[in-house]
């Protein structure tokens, strides 16, 4: 089943790779076929289809490292955000000092309105001070706590080391904005934009660009 579905998978049918990984899951239940049918229904476009196999296996089977990195993913891609807070947590709980755990989770926490989103970005800043996601990270979380001065900073360091990522120069537009800068935030909004890659928060980011003064 393993090798058949990786076949269908090469040929672009995932959907008919993922019936083959569930088939052979039900014949011989195992953490690869549970994360390869996830895997395989998002690539068809159809993720939460993939879902239940792979949380079925992770409750039973709650230390699997490898269910527990899928939904790492799975979750916050399908704004399963309390589940992928709690996730996180227990990942931040086993290592404490990981950065990009802690980013990650700090995100989650903005998500859920948690307080504790500020203070959690900044201990992964510590862990990781010139990292340009977590620095987008606390600049974010602090724009959108109403600290828009002191998150700027970050987001321009950010973007001064990963000035291709487009995801970090909406942020750093969208901030600039709040500060009644319209000019520079059209320029980074037009150039994120411009690189055609989808990234978080595009939608949003075409909306203002309408808005902004020429």
């Amino acid at each position: 089943w393993g090798l058949l579905g990786e076949i269908l998978m090469a040929r672009g049918r995932p959907a008919e790779a993922a019936a083959v990984y569930a088939d052979g899951h039900a014949r011989h239940p195992r953490s690869a076929y549970a994360v390869a049918i996830w895997r395989a229904y998002t690539t068809a476009g159809d993720a939460r289809r993939g879902l239940p196999a792979l949380e079925a296996w992770w409750q039973a089977h709650p230390a699997d490292p490898d269910a527990r990195a899928a939904l790492a993913i799975a979750w916050p891609q399908l704004g399963e955000w309390t589940k992928a807070q709690a996730l996180y947590e227990s990942l931040a709980a086993a290592r404490p000092d990981e950065p990009m755990i802690l980013n990650n989770l700090a995100l989650l926490y903005l998500r859920t309105g948690d307080a504790r989103a500020v203070a959690t970005a900044q201990r992964a800043q510590t862990l990781a001070p010139e990292h340009p996601v977590v620095l987008d990270t606390l600049g974010w979380v602090l724009v959108q706590r109403g600290e828009t001065t002191r998150g700027v900073e970050f987001l321009q360091a950010a973007q001064a080391r990963d000035a291709t990522n487009p995801e970090l120069r909406w942020h750093l537009g969208y901030a600039l904005n709040r500060l009644g800068r319209k000019s520079e935030a059209r320029r980074h909004i037009e150039q994120a934009l411009a690189s055609n890659a989808e990234f978080d928060g595009i939608e949003d980011a075409r909306h203002l660009l309408v808005a902004l003064p020429r």
